[in-house]
């Protein structure tokens, strides 16, 4: 236990860091975005290469910010995502296909687990 500035002990100590896998040592992003390429990338890409997405569905940008979907391109976006979101794939950690959105759920648990300290290691979400 830690000792806390008025000498009584902590309950609560710091988290662990967070053990890496060997396929992430080398960067933080596979924790943080191992499922955007699978999901968002490929909705946008596809999205932009059927034509339904255009420039004119995006706000202008200002200086200091983004642009932004205008109403209906976002309802286009969120149902194409919500699509996407039902593929299925096979989970290494389940052993058994699930939908993508069952296996990011099942990942955040992991990762929560390792951070908790229930969990020695976190392994990434592969895909083929």
């Amino acid at each position: 236990m830690e000792a806390r500035a008025n000498g009584n002990p902590s309950r609560h100590s710091p988290p662990p860091e967070l053990p890496r896998s060997r396929s992430a040592q080398d960067t933080n992003e596979h924790h943080t975005e191992e499922f955007r390429p699978l999901v968002v990338d490929s909705v946008v890409t596809r999205l932009a290469l059927e034509g339904r997405v255009q420039p004119d569905g995006f706000d202008e940008p200002d200086d200091d910010q983004g642009c932004r979907m205008k109403p209906d391109t976002l309802k286009v976006f969120l149902a194409a995502y919500e699509k996407r979101m039902l593929t299925l794939a096979r989970h290494p950690g389940l052993g058994r296909r699930v939908s993508y959105r069952t296996a990011l759920t099942t990942q955040a648990r992991l990762m929560a687990s390792v951070i908790a300290g229930d969990e020695a290691t976190y392994t990434p979400f592969a895909w083929r």
